[in-house]
């Protein structure tokens, strides 16, 4: 039997989350906070593995994407009391 391996984008991605927390009002009553988040922050291409069809024309080539989008952001607010 003869077993091959697959081979194909290494699929990092780097995500950033940044929150704040802030308290306000009569007896910090009021709790206000803020978050910031960004996936696929340097928006590297995630490229998918070869063709491994031998009958194929592109038989060895990275054809497709296999990666999500791009960058993406993202902002949240909670404003509790």
């Amino acid at each position: 039997m003869l077993c091959a391996r697959q081979y194909g984008g290494s699929g990092k991605s780097n995500d950033l989350g940044l929150h704040e927390s802030v308290a306000a009002g009569p007896e910090e009553r009021y709790n206000l906070t803020m978050r910031f988040e960004f996936f696929k922050l340097f928006n590297r291409a995630q490229l998918g593995g070869p063709d491994q069809n031998m009958l194929d024309s592109t038989f060895g080539q990275i054809i497709n994407y296999g990666g999500l989008g791009g960058r993406v952001g993202q902002f949240g607010a909670r404003l509790a009391f």
